[in-house]
């Protein structure tokens, strides 16, 4: 998205593979020396009955009744990303408005 507004690259690519590494890097060592489990696939699917985690009454405004709070603190984090990207927008249009005046 910098690139579209014409400012400078946040991340290099070498940033950005040491960070999926890092990030990632423990799950990946976890699963790949994980034991086999002959005959998983063949099991039937469980249903889940219970929600772990959850807030009562949280999303009774959705119309949810015991709303588990990964989907609360999912709607607060991405309210909050669409609000930076705006602002990221905005800043991206202030400054390209600026060069236009500069130039005239």
């Amino acid at each position: 998205m910098s690139v579209f507004m014409g400012l400078p690259m946040p991340l290099t690519a070498v940033q950005l593979l040491w960070l999926n590494l890092i990030t990632n890097g423990i799950q990946d060592n976890a699963l790949a020396f994980e034991k086999n489990s002959i005959g998983l696939m063949k099991e039937k699917v469980r249903v889940m009955q219970i929600i772990i985690v959850s807030v009562p009454g949280a999303g009774e405004f959705l119309g949810i009744q015991n709303m588990p709070i990964v989907y609360i603190l999912g709607l607060i984090l991405t309210a909050i990303l669409v609000l930076v990207v705006m602002e990221i927008f905005k800043l991206g249009l202030n400054k390209k408005a600026k060069i236009h005046n500069e130039k005239n």
